[in-house]
């Protein structure tokens, strides 16, 4: 019988560290996949020993020329075969677009699209020869919204929502299927412009815990999701988006993404904002149980 891998790129840190950590305590074996430094040795040796299943780890620029290709013959030379390839590598940050150089403007979209696009197409082959099999992306609920100074990165992550729904809807009978995960804040990786703007009471409520993540991520993946939303306040970020105009919601957003000119004024105005935030959340999520309920 084929022993079956789960593949994990970006698996050194965050949320990819505990996608691993979650898809080892299932008894799944792993390939963990990241830039070298990312201590995957040690991470591997730890999750084999903790949770007795195969740890493998290969350490790589995912966009250094061939990388996916790399990983592929890695894993044909070793006799691995994937069953659940989850993309989770990509890179963000909070800039204004005008101050990208080409370079960093390469680095993300080959990063965030062109590395897990290519590592769909070269996996797929293996992924059909199971009965069932998985394709994990993270996207992200950025990808959502019109988002300044993170237009980029909000962009790379709506190419990835749509890549997957239609790969989702290709691959129906093949036994291949494909979900997309999409936290909002994680506590990890925090939007310094909107620290600022919030008391961290609203900050701690909007960041999720990436354990939590992965949790709902592989769980979701299982259950064969097409579109996984961690936590209620992602729920309510997306419902959010589906229901409010870009006229009302892009001020909002301009207010929470955008450095402030005056940050004295920035502060005297946060207790302001976290009340704001917390009726505005307070509501929605009122609205989503009252829509829920009356189904």
């Amino acid at each position: 019988m084929k022993e079956g891998f789960t593949l994990i790129t970006g698996a050194g840190a965050g949320i990819g560290k505990e996608l691993a950590i979650v898809c080892a305590k299932k008894r799944f074996n792993l390939l963990l996949v990241s830039l070298p430094g990312s201590d995957l040795s040690q991470l591997a040796s730890e999750i084999s020993n903790t949770y007795q299943v195969k740890a493998h780890y290969f350490e790589i620029d995912l966009i250094a020329p061939a990388a996916p290709e790399a990983i592929l013959n890695w894993c044909s030379a070793n006799h691995f075969i994937v069953d659940k390839l989850i993309n989770n590598a990509g890179a963000g940050g909070s800039r204004p677009f005008g101050e990208l150089q080409l370079p960093e403007i390469q680095s993300m979209i080959l990063l965030n699209n062109y590395v897990s696009t290519s590592m769909i197409s070269l996996f797929l082959p293996m992924l059909k020869q199971w009965p069932k099999a998985y394709i994990l992306n993270v996207s992200s609920t950025a990808s959502f919204f019109n988002i300044p100074n993170k237009a980029l990165y909000a962009a790379t992550k709506a190419f990835v929502n749509t890549l997957t729904t239609s790969l989702r809807n290709e691959l129906t009978g093949t036994g291949v299927v494909v979900s997309v995960l999409c936290p909002g804040g994680s506590m990890h990786k925090r939007d310094a412009n909107v620290e600022m703007k919030v008391n961290k009471r609203i900050s701690e409520m909007i960041h999720e815990n990436p354990h939590s993540i992965a949790c709902a991520g592989i769980k979701g993946m299982l259950a064969e999701k097409r579109m996984i939303l961690p936590g209620m306040v992602t729920k309510c970020y997306v419902f959010a988006a589906r229901l409010v105009p870009a006229g009302i919601a892009d001020p909002i957003i301009r207010r929470l993404f955008n450095p402030s000119k005056h940050r004295t004024a920035a502060r005297r105005r946060r207790r302001k904002w976290a009340l704001w935030s917390m009726a505005v959340i307070t509501g929605i999520v009122a609205l989503l149980f009252a829509l829920y309920y009356n189904q």
